[in-house]
Formats: structure tokens, C-alpha cells, sequence
């Protein structure tokens, strides 16, 4: 058997699946006082504005308000798909897709013309999505490796090599 491989482009789709799963699984917390914050702020804003157009209150400061708590609740509904457009824009097309070659001990990624070796040693979570696998390190560095570009080998062939290297269950992420 050829040694297994894949390749991982990201694409806006890809990058949401990538914010949901680090903000499920790696910083739940963290993630959820960002969206209760612009919940409650957001409806704060927008009651204060209504409250003060409608009270006879100074019109631009409830202006103000309504469209801070506008902007505040589009940034808690679309939370995720900002965050994956922010991913997107400060990533250059060059660095865009990724290749990925699952070596005895480490996966050696490119990156254009870069490569680098990811040790199996270094793994702290391994976790599955239905479309990838999410190789996190030690220092919260991440590999996103795409199930459906994979050559010379299966899902699971790679899943028990993954587990098997890493001493790591595949924990299984549920995203919608």
C-alpha cells in the first residue's frame, strides 16, 4: 500500500466547519461569553434606541443605539460565518491549500513550496467531522486534513493509523 495522503483547500465552507469545530471543541467558554455578549449587548443597544425614540429621548443618541444593537446582534447570528470571512481574508492565495503525506512518525505537510513535519508525539485532540479530521498539537496549532482528498487508503484505514500514532481517540464533532 502507497503511503496515504490528502490535501486540504480552504474554502469559505471549510473555513466555517473550522471555526464551529475549534469553538465547539477547543474553546467552548471562550465562545460562548463572545456570543452571550453580543446577545446581550446587542438587545441592550436596540431596547435603549426604541426605548428613546419612542420616549421622545435625543433621537441620534437612540439612533446610536438601535444601530449598535443591530450591528451587535449581526455579529452574534452570523458569528461564525464572520469569523471564517476574517479566516479567508488575511489568508493569501498561495496559502490557501495544503497537502498532507501521513509518514511513519509525523505528517509532512506542504504549503506552496514550504513543508513542514507535524510529529504524531505532539498530538493533544484528534478529532472527526463528517468531512475531515483535526489533528490539534500540543500548542494549539491545527491540521485540518480533508477525508475526501485522500489517497491510498479509507476513512477508517486513516482514522486507525491517526489513533494508532497518536496513543488519541478520534473524538467525533457534530457541526451543522
Amino acid at each position: 500500500m502507497s503511503k496515504m495522503r490528502t490535501r486540504t483547500e480552504y474554502s469559505f465552507e471549510r473555513l466555517m466547519e473550522l471555526q464551529r469545530v475549534v469553538s465547539k471543541a477547543l474553546v467552548p467558554k471562550e465562545t460562548l461569553r463572545k456570543k452571550a455578549s453580543y446577545l446581550a449587548w446587542g438587545t441592550l443597544g436596540l431596547g435603549v434606541g426604541a426605548y428613546l425614540h419612542a420616549g421622545g429621548g435625543n433621537p441620534y443618541i437612540g439612533s446610536a443605539c438601535l444601530l449598535m444593537g443591530f450591528i451587535l446582534l449581526i455579529r452574534f447570528y452570523f458569528f461564525y460565518h464572520l469569523m471564517a470571512w476574517n479566516a479567508g481574508r488575511v489568508m493569501q492565495k498561495k496559502d490557501r491549500v495544503h497537502a498532507f503525506q501521513f509518514e511513519n512518525d509525523h505528517i509532512l505537510a506542504w504549503q506552496g513550496q514550504d513543508s513542514a513535519k507535524y510529529p504524531y508525539t505532539k498530538c493533544s485532540d484528534l478529532l472527526e467531522t463528517g468531512s475531515s479530521f483535526y489533528f490539534i498539537m500540543e500548542d494549539g496549532q491545527g491540521l485540518m486534513l480533508d477525508k475526501g482528498e485522500l489517497k491510498g487508503g479509507s476513512t477508517d484505514e486513516l482514522r486507525a493509523f491517526l489513533e494508532q500514532k497518536t496513543g488519541k481517540t478520534a473524538q467525533n464533532i457534530k457541526v451543522k
